[in-house]
């Protein structure tokens, strides 16, 4: 993640609420064959709030600028009330929102 922020592959975005860091996540755009996606690479939530749920409408809104048809992240725990209720799908072990 270092390397990738520091060669501009991906960005870090710190999260405030109220005026006080809540956490931040790491965005990367990443283009397949068909379309653009924005990938959640990393979040870390310092508060009990959920940090994604926080900021959903800040992570659309990037996508958007950046043309990708698709928000994405992979988590090795279960995301599946979290992300289904944020409006993901699951595909394989890959949740994808769609623009």
């Amino acid at each position: 993640v270092y390397m990738s922020l520091k060669m501009g592959g991906s960005s870090l975005y710190i999260g405030e609420s109220e005026g006080e860091y809540v956490g931040f996540l790491v965005l990367r755009l990443i283009t397949d064959f068909h379309h653009k996606r924005v990938e959640i690479w990393a979040a870390y939530s310092a508060t009990a709030q959920p940090l994604m749920k926080l900021f959903w409408p800040q992570i659309q809104g990037i996508a958007k600028e950046a043309q990708a048809s698709k928000i994405s992240f992979l988590s090795a725990r279960n995301w599946d009330g979290g992300a289904k209720m944020l409006g993901f799908t699951p595909k394989q072990t890959v949740y994808e929102f769609n623009l």
